[in-house]
């Protein structure tokens, strides 16, 4: 498997998962009564025991507007999921709290009750992806702190060996992210910036009102975008596009990099994967397809509209 190949896996991995607690975790969501938007709950859950503010969401994913995090904090103060502890700092109301428990619960119960591959495959999965994500905390060369936080919910020592291939697959998840900001912010250039450049350098949404467009949720306006865009010309990576009035192209100098920064992903995500070995590493991937293949077999089937 090539690179993307193996990334995609990961992915189709977890989805394989998530089809066979879907409908389990609708109705626990009804039935608690958990608003729809559980999942920020979850997120803010894993900053525990501390507090949960817009400068650290802002650093787990810098390509939004940190003025958006600050005003969906203060929405979820507004609606009672969170309680302000002063200084734009936040906790989950312990009501919510306790509810949001009970959820994840619900998805460790149908996950761990999963039957497929042999004990022994499954072990030793588990083990050879504990040490990747063990490998991939202790970087010297990637600041895993989305991996970090994404860890917090790990299961316990006794959980089922197809629990924790879960969620070392979801660590897998967010060290992609880790793996990506190491690339691009020795540049020293904000998060939004480096997202314009990446639109502009695949080629398809090449203005402002295009990047606004694919992503309206991330608290910034068209004039930001433009903003972004001059920025970029100032550094020499973009310039206008000569063919399409009022588009632009990356540079040769743009292109180098971020052609660069794509390959240093790639370097920082798989390198947690040496501790295994070679060898070891390509059995890892290969377990890995087995076992979305297992998971998918068990999927229900889909209803008829």
């Amino acid at each position: 498997m090539n690179p993307q190949e193996k990334l995609q896996l990961v992915g189709e991995t977890l989805t394989a998962f998530s089809a066979l607690y879907t409908e389990r975790l609708r109705a626990a969501r009804e039935e608690l009564g958990l608003p729809e938007n559980w999942f920020l709950i979850w997120t803010t859950m894993e900053y525990e025991p501390d507090t949960i503010s817009p400068r650290k969401a802002h650093t787990r994913s810098p390509y939004a507007n940190i003025a958006n995090f600050e005003r969906l904090d203060r929405e979820l103060v507004e609606q009672g999921i969170l309680v302000d502890q002063g200084d734009q700092e936040y906790l989950v109301e312990p009501g919510l709290r306790a509810k949001m428990k009970k959820l994840i619960r619900v998805i460790e119960d149908a996950v761990a009750e999963i039957e497929v591959l042999s004990f022994d495959e499954l072990h030793r999965l588990e083990m050879r992806l504990n040490k990747v994500i063990k490998a991939a905390i202790t970087s010297k060369t990637v600041d895993a702190y989305a991996t970090r936080l994404n860890h917090n919910s790990n299961p316990s020592i006794s959980a089922p060996s197809i629990l924790k291939i879960f969620q070392y697959l979801t660590d897998l998840g967010s060290w992609r992210d880790d793996a990506h900001i190491a690339a691009w912010k020795h540049h020293n250039i904000p998060g939004n910036e480096w997202e314009v450049l990446g639109f502009i350098w695949e080629g398809e949404k090449t203005n402002a009102a295009l990047i606004l467009e694919a992503r309206p949720g991330r608290g910034y306006t068209v004039e930001d975008y433009q903003a972004a865009i001059e920025s970029l010309i100032k550094r020499g990576w973009v310039e206008a596009d000569p063919e399409k009035e009022g588009h632009y192209r990356v540079t040769p100098t743009g292109r180098k990099l971020r052609d660069e920064a794509e390959v240093a992903t790639d370097r920082n995500y798989f390198s947690p994967f040496e501790v295994l070995g070679k060898e070891a590493a390509e059995e890892t991937w290969e377990s890995l397809l087995h076992l979305r293949d297992a998971l998918r077999e068990l999927a229900p089937a889909p209803q008829p509209a």
